[in-house]
């Protein structure tokens, strides 16, 4: 036999090898997945709903983004009640409805999880305070209607009205999201193994499963979902205890996120988990998102007439283009606004600064479009970085790709090397700097200037003379304990020759004609503080959020109320019930 028939049929032995190995994957995967579903009375099941309370949290809105020891600082963890999920696995519909609350100061349990260890206050560094982002030291219970249908998913506001939702967490699609957590369910991910195209196939050992281990003898299954997504199962005793995915999100690039179902019970023929424990995994570790304590689950409910009819505001909604509002507010500071949350363009001699990059990719490709129109002949060399809230920090790729560097206080430098512009992938959503770094030999890496307390940043940094502009940047998180529980290490910016202050989450102007409070909310403080304690002159104020307003305004709401240094937690004010979307 001559040399080139033999290495051709040696290569077609080990294709047709593949291939049995592959339908044989794909045949153990299937009669597993029917031996499940039996099991788990997936079998006739078509319509799902259950009832739960527990803990939800607030993803990205974390006090601190470094580690308590080993664990990572929680994100802000609030109590969940009256949870309701509603499931139509024949049009692939759902709706979740419940309402969030933040735990109260006393250190009040979650309801139904008051044996778990990790259920009682927001933040593990420092118990006795309730601190970080997504609303957490908002007292008043929120009501969330979240729904899908098809390919349309939305929510239904406080005032009763319908809005279109988009994206979840500025990222991944939101109906794409509400379809996997669909598929995420342990009855779920039955009904989307059985899908045209999700071709489920077994995999061995924990090449991709890297969460929550079973014990010897779990199998593990994989299959494709909505063309673009894995979705793995891990199967012991013939029910699925585990499930996992990747979702596309602008600071973590592919974010994988697991969850967890344990205790399982028998409700009237259908099997059924009572615990409920999702994760996302970011670095050093993996934070909870939730743990629900399932009480009652009904199979093949009737579900109310128009629960999942798509209203006709939503119906007629088009997807926002993002947009860049301008004002002007000095001859070289312009506000860029146009959507929920700003940033601002400030002229230097020989460059220009922008304070904050929120949101995502879209939304720094407009303002960098915005900022090169305004200022054409000057190239941006600083972006400033008030907090690692992901809703202000999910923009900072793009910059670097821009070629600037970020300025952020010292102590985010770590956590956002390890994160957003760590070892992750971005292959779900690619973004500006991925593109440019796959398209040029070599890639840019970001450059960070770390700030303390106070970081000056000026023309003669660029050779100018002693002239010019001055860009101040402040730490506003002083005192102890801090005088601010919003975020650990927070930023804001002053003008010293316009006497403006930037700031972000401490203090929006209220709305024109909106009664101000009858007490300083605890940003206005830790803001007054910023202000006293600097001496700084100022006459506007220059919010991420909202309008600007003067000093004076500021004033009749700070109302000469300071805090010492030995404060303690601040007090909040009375609950009233409220609603609102996700």
């Amino acid at each position: 036999m001559n040399k080139t028939r033999f290495f051709f049929l040696a290569m077609a032995a080990l294709i047709v090898g593949a291939v049995t190995t592959q339908t044989q994957g794909q045949n153990d995967a299937r009669a597993l997945l029917q031996t499940v579903s039996k099991n788990q009375g997936t079998d006739n099941l078509r319509t799902l709903q259950y009832t739960a309370s527990g803990m939800i949290a607030a993803p990205g809105q974390g006090y601190s983004p470094n580690a308590v020891g080993s664990v990572p600082d929680p994100w802000p963890r609030f109590a969940l009640s009256n949870y309701t999920m509603t499931i139509d696995f024949d049009t692939w519909s759902s709706r979740e409805d419940y309402t969030r609350t933040p735990p109260a100061v006393s250190r009040q349990l979650y309801p139904g999880l008051d044996t778990w260890s990790g259920g009682q206050t927001g933040n593990q560094s420092d118990p006795a305070v309730i601190r970080g982002g997504g609303g957490i030291l908002n007292p008043n219970p929120i009501k969330f209607d979240l729904r899908l249908a098809g390919n349309t998913a939305w929510d239904i506001q406080a005032n009763g009205n319908a809005a279109r939702a988009w994206s979840y967490l500025n990222g991944i699609d939101a109906v794409e999201y509400r379809k996997l957590m669909i598929a995420l369910d342990p009855h779920g991910f039955i009904k989307a193994a059985a899908l045209p195209g999700a071709n489920p196939r077994m995999v061995g050992g924990d090449a991709l499963h890297l969460a929550v281990g079973g014990p010897a003898g779990t199998q593990r299954v994989v299959i494709d979902f909505l063309g673009k997504y894995q979705v793995l199962a891990t199967v012991n005793q013939n029910l699925i205890t585990d499930t996992e995915t990747w979702i596309a999100n602008p600071v973590l690039g592919d974010l994988r996120i697991n969850t967890s179902y344990r205790r399982w019970k028998d409700f009237g023929g259908i099997k059924f988990y009572t615990d409920n424990h999702p994760h996302y995994f970011t670095r050093p570790g993996a934070e909870d998102n939730a743990q629900v304590r399932v009480l009652d689950a009904k199979a093949n409910v009737a579900i109310p007439a128009g629960t999942f009819a798509v209203p006709a505001a939503v119906q007629a909604a088009t997807r926002p283009v993002v947009r860049v509002e301008s004002t002007k507010l000095s001859d070289m500071v312009y506000l860029l606004a146009g959507g929920s949350h700003n940033s601002v363009l400030v002229e230097f001699r020989d460059f220009v600064a922008v304070v904050e990059a929120p949101l995502n990719d879209e939304r720094s490709i407009a303002v960098i479009a915005e900022v090169k129109r305004l200022v054409p002949n000057k190239p941006i060399r600083y972006v400033v970085n008030t907090h690692h809230h992901w809703d202000h920090s999910g923009g900072l790729r793009r910059y670097v790709a821009e070629g600037a560097q970020i300025i952020t206080h010292q102590e985010n430098i770590d956590w956002y090397r390890a994160t957003m512009f760590g070892p992750n992938t971005w292959k779900l959503m690619p973004d500006t700097l991925t593109k440019y770094n796959d398209a040029n030999i070599f890639p840019r890496n970001p450059t960070f200037i770390g700030v303390g307390n106070r970081y000056m940043l000026t023309d003669r940094a660029w050779g100018s003379d002693t002239t010019g502009r001055v860009m101040e940047i402040h730490n506003t998180v002083g005192g102890s304990p801090p005088y601010s529980n919003h975020d650990e290490w927070n930023l804001a910016v002053y003008l010293p020759t316009e006497k403006f202050v930037i700031n972000a989450d401490l203090y929006s102007p209220p709305a024109a004609g909106a009664t101000p409070p009858a007490e300083p909310p605890e940003g206005v403080i830790t803001l007054g503080m910023l202000i006293r304690n600097n001496r700084l002159n100022v006459l506007q104020h220059v919010p991420i959020h909202g309008r600007p307003g003067t000093q004076a305004e500021f004033a009749s709401i700070l109302k000469d109320r300071f805090v010492p240094d030995s404060h303690g937690p601040l007090i909040l004010p009375p609950a009233t019930t409220t609603s609102s979307s996700q």
